[in-house]
Protein backbone atom coordinates (compact mmCIF):
# COMPACT_ATOMS: atom_id res chain seq x y z
CA UNK A 1 0.00 0.00 0.00
CA UNK A 2 2.77 2.53 0.83
CA UNK A 3 4.51 1.70 -2.54
CA UNK A 4 1.25 2.70 -4.49
CA UNK A 5 0.46 6.04 -2.40
CA UNK A 6 4.08 6.56 -3.19
CA UNK A 7 3.63 6.53 -7.03
CA UNK A 8 0.37 8.73 -6.50
CA UNK A 9 2.75 11.29 -4.57
CA UNK A 10 4.86 11.22 -7.66
CA UNK A 11 2.20 11.53 -10.31
CA UNK A 12 0.60 14.68 -8.55
CA UNK A 13 4.05 16.13 -8.45
CA UNK A 14 4.05 15.21 -12.19
CA UNK A 15 0.36 16.48 -12.27
CA UNK A 16 1.50 20.09 -10.56
CA UNK A 17 0.98 21.76 -14.52
CA UNK A 18 -2.02 22.41 -16.04
CA UNK A 19 -0.79 20.36 -19.16
CA UNK A 20 -0.61 17.23 -17.00
CA UNK A 21 -4.28 17.59 -16.08
CA UNK A 22 -6.14 16.78 -19.33
CA UNK A 23 -9.70 18.89 -18.04
CA UNK A 24 -8.80 22.47 -17.44
CA UNK A 25 -12.14 22.81 -15.37
CA UNK A 26 -10.42 20.51 -12.66
CA UNK A 27 -6.95 22.33 -12.74
CA UNK A 28 -7.70 23.94 -9.57
CA UNK A 29 -9.15 21.22 -7.82
CA UNK A 30 -8.59 21.50 -3.91
CA UNK A 31 -6.83 24.70 -4.03
CA UNK A 32 -7.05 26.88 -1.08
CA UNK A 33 -8.89 30.22 -1.11
CA UNK A 34 -9.82 30.74 2.81
CA UNK A 35 -7.01 33.00 3.47
CA UNK A 36 -7.81 35.62 1.20
CA UNK A 37 -8.26 39.12 2.56
CA UNK A 38 -9.54 41.58 -0.02
CA UNK A 39 -11.51 45.14 -0.90
CA UNK A 40 -14.72 45.20 -2.07
CA UNK A 41 -16.05 47.73 -4.74
CA UNK A 42 -18.56 49.56 -2.28
CA UNK A 43 -16.06 49.66 0.35
CA UNK A 44 -14.91 47.56 3.15
CA UNK A 45 -13.10 44.25 3.37
CA UNK A 46 -14.31 40.77 2.64
CA UNK A 47 -12.01 37.63 3.45
CA UNK A 48 -12.64 33.46 2.99
CA UNK A 49 -14.08 32.91 6.46
CA UNK A 50 -17.71 34.23 4.38
CA UNK A 51 -17.15 30.94 2.97
CA UNK A 52 -18.08 28.92 6.17
CA UNK A 53 -21.69 30.71 6.06
CA UNK A 54 -23.03 28.82 2.70
CA UNK A 55 -23.21 25.04 1.75
CA UNK A 56 -21.47 26.25 -1.56
CA UNK A 57 -20.22 29.36 -3.02
CA UNK A 58 -19.18 30.71 -6.32
CA UNK A 59 -16.49 33.25 -7.47
CA UNK A 60 -16.75 35.03 -11.14
CA UNK A 61 -13.85 36.70 -12.29
CA UNK A 62 -14.79 39.64 -15.35
CA UNK A 63 -14.37 42.76 -16.56
CA UNK A 64 -17.13 45.89 -17.45
CA UNK A 65 -15.99 45.58 -21.17
CA UNK A 66 -16.84 42.24 -21.92
CA UNK A 67 -20.21 40.98 -23.42
CA UNK A 68 -19.11 37.79 -21.96
CA UNK A 69 -18.86 38.64 -18.55
CA UNK A 70 -21.37 41.07 -18.07
CA UNK A 71 -24.29 37.71 -19.03
CA UNK A 72 -22.34 36.30 -16.12
CA UNK A 73 -23.34 39.20 -13.66
CA UNK A 74 -26.59 39.19 -14.81
CA UNK A 75 -26.98 34.79 -14.20
CA UNK A 76 -25.07 35.03 -10.95
CA UNK A 77 -27.65 38.24 -10.07
CA UNK A 78 -30.67 35.57 -10.88
CA UNK A 79 -29.26 32.59 -8.39
CA UNK A 80 -28.51 35.25 -6.16
CA UNK A 81 -31.71 36.46 -5.70
CA UNK A 82 -33.64 33.02 -6.17
CA UNK A 83 -31.06 31.08 -3.86
CA UNK A 84 -29.66 33.36 -0.97
CA UNK A 85 -28.10 30.52 0.53
CA UNK A 86 -25.75 29.92 -1.75
CA UNK A 87 -22.54 32.70 -1.64
CA UNK A 88 -22.40 34.26 -4.77
CA UNK A 89 -19.56 36.70 -5.61
CA UNK A 90 -17.91 38.74 -8.32
CA UNK A 91 -14.29 39.11 -8.77
CA UNK A 92 -13.53 42.38 -10.82
CA UNK A 93 -10.70 42.66 -13.42
CA UNK A 94 -9.53 45.57 -13.49
CA UNK A 95 -7.67 47.86 -15.96
CA UNK A 96 -8.17 51.27 -17.27
CA UNK A 97 -11.65 50.78 -18.90
CA UNK A 98 -12.75 48.15 -16.04
CA UNK A 99 -12.38 50.04 -13.12
CA UNK A 100 -14.30 50.19 -10.21
CA UNK A 101 -16.18 53.21 -11.02
CA UNK A 102 -17.29 51.38 -13.87
CA UNK A 103 -18.47 48.34 -12.01
CA UNK A 104 -20.27 49.99 -9.27
CA UNK A 105 -22.28 51.44 -11.96
CA UNK A 106 -23.29 48.38 -13.60
CA UNK A 107 -24.53 46.56 -10.66
CA UNK A 108 -26.34 50.02 -9.59
CA UNK A 109 -27.79 50.57 -13.05
CA UNK A 110 -29.10 46.84 -13.23
CA UNK A 111 -29.86 46.38 -9.72
CA UNK A 112 -27.86 43.69 -8.88
CA UNK A 113 -26.58 43.88 -4.76
CA UNK A 114 -24.20 41.09 -4.29
CA UNK A 115 -20.71 41.39 -3.76
CA UNK A 116 -17.91 42.25 -5.90
CA UNK A 117 -13.82 42.39 -4.58
CA UNK A 118 -11.09 43.45 -6.38
CA UNK A 119 -8.07 40.72 -6.13
CA UNK A 120 -5.62 40.17 -3.52
CA UNK A 121 -2.75 37.53 -3.55
CA UNK A 122 -4.77 34.86 -3.13
CA UNK A 123 -6.93 35.42 -6.15
CA UNK A 124 -4.17 36.85 -8.62
CA UNK A 125 -2.47 33.62 -8.19
CA UNK A 126 -5.61 31.48 -9.34
CA UNK A 127 -7.08 33.61 -11.55
CA UNK A 128 -3.13 34.51 -13.28
CA UNK A 129 -3.11 30.67 -14.02
CA UNK A 130 -5.44 31.27 -17.18
CA UNK A 131 -5.64 34.92 -19.18
CA UNK A 132 -9.03 34.36 -19.67
CA UNK A 133 -12.19 36.06 -18.60
CA UNK A 134 -14.55 35.14 -17.26
CA UNK A 135 -13.62 32.43 -15.13
CA UNK A 136 -15.90 31.19 -12.27
CA UNK A 137 -14.81 28.94 -9.63
CA UNK A 138 -17.16 26.91 -7.31
CA UNK A 139 -16.05 26.78 -3.69
CA UNK A 140 -16.85 24.27 -0.61
CA UNK A 141 -17.25 25.97 3.11
CA UNK A 142 -13.82 25.29 3.74
CA UNK A 143 -12.51 27.59 1.55
CA UNK A 144 -11.20 24.89 -0.98
CA UNK A 145 -12.02 25.17 -4.59
CA UNK A 146 -14.17 21.96 -5.78
CA UNK A 147 -14.24 22.99 -9.63
CA UNK A 148 -13.37 25.54 -11.85
CA UNK A 149 -15.11 27.25 -15.08
CA UNK A 150 -12.87 28.21 -17.74
CA UNK A 151 -15.26 28.93 -20.13
CA UNK A 152 -19.22 31.06 -19.58
CA UNK A 153 -21.86 29.54 -18.01
CA UNK A 154 -24.43 29.80 -21.07
CA UNK A 155 -27.69 30.74 -18.52
CA UNK A 156 -28.55 31.05 -14.60
CA UNK A 157 -29.93 27.61 -14.68
CA UNK A 158 -26.52 26.11 -15.85
CA UNK A 159 -25.11 27.70 -12.70
CA UNK A 160 -27.39 26.45 -10.45
CA UNK A 161 -27.17 22.93 -12.07
CA UNK A 162 -23.24 23.08 -10.88
CA UNK A 163 -24.11 24.43 -7.52
CA UNK A 164 -27.09 22.38 -6.83
CA UNK A 165 -25.09 19.05 -7.89
CA UNK A 166 -21.79 20.06 -5.42
CA UNK A 167 -23.86 20.79 -2.42
CA UNK A 168 -25.28 17.12 -2.53
CA UNK A 169 -22.28 15.79 -3.00
CA UNK A 170 -19.90 17.85 -0.57
CA UNK A 171 -20.31 15.54 2.15
CA UNK A 172 -19.14 12.48 0.04
CA UNK A 173 -17.21 13.88 -2.89
CA UNK A 174 -13.60 11.88 -2.70
CA UNK A 175 -14.78 10.29 0.38
CA UNK A 176 -14.61 6.79 -1.38
CA UNK A 177 -14.74 4.68 2.10
CA UNK A 178 -17.38 6.76 3.19
CA UNK A 179 -15.93 7.64 6.80
CA UNK A 180 -16.28 11.32 6.75
CA UNK A 181 -12.55 11.93 6.04
CA UNK A 182 -10.78 12.30 2.57
CA UNK A 183 -7.61 10.96 2.55
CA UNK A 184 -4.78 9.13 0.45
CA UNK A 185 -6.81 5.80 0.96
CA UNK A 186 -9.41 7.31 -1.01
CA UNK A 187 -7.27 8.08 -3.56
CA UNK A 188 -5.66 4.36 -3.40
CA UNK A 189 -9.36 3.21 -3.90
CA UNK A 190 -10.27 4.90 -6.85
CA UNK A 191 -6.40 3.74 -8.14
CA UNK A 192 -7.53 0.46 -7.74
CA UNK A 193 -11.05 0.98 -9.30
CA UNK A 194 -9.18 2.53 -11.75
CA UNK A 195 -6.38 -0.65 -12.45
CA UNK A 196 -9.97 -3.09 -12.68
CA UNK A 197 -8.97 -4.09 -9.29
CA UNK A 198 -11.78 -3.62 -7.04
CA UNK A 199 -15.26 -2.93 -8.10
CA UNK A 200 -17.40 -1.13 -5.83
CA UNK A 201 -21.12 0.36 -5.58
CA UNK A 202 -23.15 3.13 -7.18
CA UNK A 203 -22.88 4.77 -3.76
CA UNK A 204 -18.90 4.57 -4.51
CA UNK A 205 -19.01 5.69 -8.37
CA UNK A 206 -20.49 9.22 -7.18
CA UNK A 207 -17.83 9.60 -4.57
CA UNK A 208 -14.84 8.51 -6.80
CA UNK A 209 -16.03 10.04 -9.94
CA UNK A 210 -14.29 13.50 -8.77
CA UNK A 211 -14.15 15.36 -12.11
CA UNK A 212 -17.90 13.98 -13.29
CA UNK A 213 -16.91 12.74 -16.48
CA UNK A 214 -18.67 8.89 -15.99
CA UNK A 215 -15.28 7.63 -15.36
CA UNK A 216 -12.76 6.27 -13.30
CA UNK A 217 -9.49 6.79 -13.65
CA UNK A 218 -6.10 7.69 -12.46
CA UNK A 219 -7.01 11.60 -12.97
CA UNK A 220 -9.81 10.86 -10.14
CA UNK A 221 -7.24 9.00 -8.18
CA UNK A 222 -4.91 12.25 -8.40
CA UNK A 223 -7.47 15.19 -7.88
CA UNK A 224 -8.65 13.29 -4.74
CA UNK A 225 -5.13 12.87 -3.51
CA UNK A 226 -4.33 16.31 -3.72
CA UNK A 227 -7.82 17.77 -2.56
CA UNK A 228 -7.08 15.65 0.49
CA UNK A 229 -3.39 17.03 1.09
CA UNK A 230 -5.13 20.86 0.93
CA UNK A 231 -8.04 19.49 3.29
CA UNK A 232 -5.16 18.29 5.64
Amino acid sequence: MKRIIAILLAAVMLAASPAALADPDFSHAGEDVSGFSARLITGGDIDGSTFCDHPVSVVTYWATWSPQCRAQMTYLAQVHEEHPDYLVMGLLYVDGASTEEAALAFMSDNGFDFPVFVCDEVWSAIVGAFPYIPQSFIINPQGLILESRIAPFLSAGELEERLEFWRNVIPHSGDTDRNGVVNSSDALIVLRMALGILELGDNVLLCADYDRNGVIDTVDALLILRFSLQMN
